[in-house]
């Protein structure tokens, strides 16, 4: 069933877990973030990018068409080995601002630019 849900709903699944809750005291931590990500979509695969790194994935993902001026001084990177995308979620002064749903092959290269610069 995981094989089924995956595909499509991993997206969707990692993209609502995190939808605006009401009342604006609610930060979400990265911590909180994936301690969720893990606890409830079963082999994901999960990575948080701080400083330096999430600067350097932030200057590419900002270029990456449709062009955005995204900011974020974490960000939590979530995939499952089933599903055709992953979910990009940006935290700035430590609470969620924002987050993406793009292609593996994408987030893989955005990877790939961190990587160049270490």
């Amino acid at each position: 069933m995981l094989r089924f849900l995956s595909a499509a709903a991993f997206g969707l699944a990692a993209f609502l877990l995190f939808a605006p809750m009401s009342g604006a005291d609610v930060c979400l931590t990265p911590e909180k973030v994936r301690a969720s990500l893990v606890q409830n979509i079963p082999g994901v695969d999960v990575r948080e990018l701080k400083a330096a790194s999430a600067q350097t994935f932030m200057l590419a993902f900002n270029a990456v068409p449709p062009r955005s001026d995204v900011r974020a001084g974490a960000i939590v990177l979530a995939r499952h080995a089933a599903a055709p995308q992953a979910v990009a979620i940006f935290f700035w002064k430590g609470c969620m601002v924002s987050r993406a749903v793009l292609p593996v092959a994408v987030l893989d290269a955005l990877l790939a630019s961190i990587e160049k610069e270490a």
